[in-house]
């Protein structure tokens, strides 16, 4: 999978998480822990193994018909505590597990990371926009979708949340020698479960808009961890693409370039 490919997918998984629109919602947290709970441990962490406390966790069933607004039971919630870890537990109800033809049922965990200091952090906002996020409730939002759970078990999923320092990268020298040619740049880093990309619209191009022959952006690296900057381009109707590891301190590199 490409790396563009692969940062989409990534941006349309949190789009089906719900602190979006729903038709029915309701609340179904069980008082208690028993025998027959489904348990979700975890902790959250950042850059140094930093525990991240007060980070409001979530899981929620949703079920969906063709073209209707989901109906959404909140399951449990709960905070990080002060060494970033959490414990969720719910019960699974049996209508939850029958399946029915064309309704679609799955769970999903939910991380807000809202409390975090965004000039400190790495946020989801920071490295791609939401399409239909008009009003950025998912800027802040980490999740697994369609999470498989059972009754009587424990799962664990740990997220990471990386330090984040901003790095002015110049892309320049873009003469193009056809229609459709571009030079494009994204940064992987480590993020969540395994890694995310920084992914907003870093990049010149020619089809229908001429955007310049030099532009700087300003994009979030996660700091003392390798990032990689994948620089995509297309000259005269023939692509390429190269990969750059780059291990980001608090000083270095201080900037970095790429030409067409």
């Amino acid at each position: 999978m490409r790396v563009k490919d692969f940062c989409k997918a990534f941006c349309v998984s949190l789009c089906l998480m719900a602190w979006t629109s729903c038709d029915k919602e309701e609340w179904d947290f069980a008082e208690e822990e028993t025998a027959e709970s489904t348990i979700i441990t975890g902790e959250v962490r950042s850059t140094g193994g930093e525990p991240l406390a007060n980070v409001m966790v979530r899981v929620d069933y949703e079920e969906q018909r063709w073209l209707q607004l989901p109906n959404v039971r909140h399951k449990a919630e709960v905070k990080t505590d002060k060494k970033g870890e959490y414990r969720l537990h719910f019960q699974i109800k049996d209508d939850e597990m029958t399946e029915e033809e064309g309704v679609s049922k799955y769970y999903y965990l939910a991380f807000d990371l809202k409390d975090l200091n965004p000039e400190v952090y790495v946020l989801p906002g920071d490295m791609y926009d939401v399409p239909g996020d008009t009003e950025g409730e998912l800027k802040t939002i980490v999740g697994f979708s369609y999470i498989p759970v059972e009754k009587a078990s424990t799962y664990t999923y740990d997220v990471y949340i990386p330090r984040k320092r901003m790095i002015q990268v110049t892309l320049r020298g873009f003469v193009p020698e056809a229609y459709g040619d571009y030079i494009r740049l994204t940064n992987t880093l480590p993020y969540g479960s395994g890694t995310a990309c920084a992914n907003k619209g870093y990049e010149l191009r020619s089809d229908g808009y001429y955007s310049g022959e030099e532009r700087t952006f300003s994009i979030p690296f996660a700091l003392d961890e390798e990032n990689v900057v994948t620089v995509e381009r297309v000259k005269n109707g023939v692509s390429s693409t190269e990969e750059h590891k780059i291990l980001v301190s608090d000083n270095t590199p201080k900037s970095l370039t790429f030409d067409f």
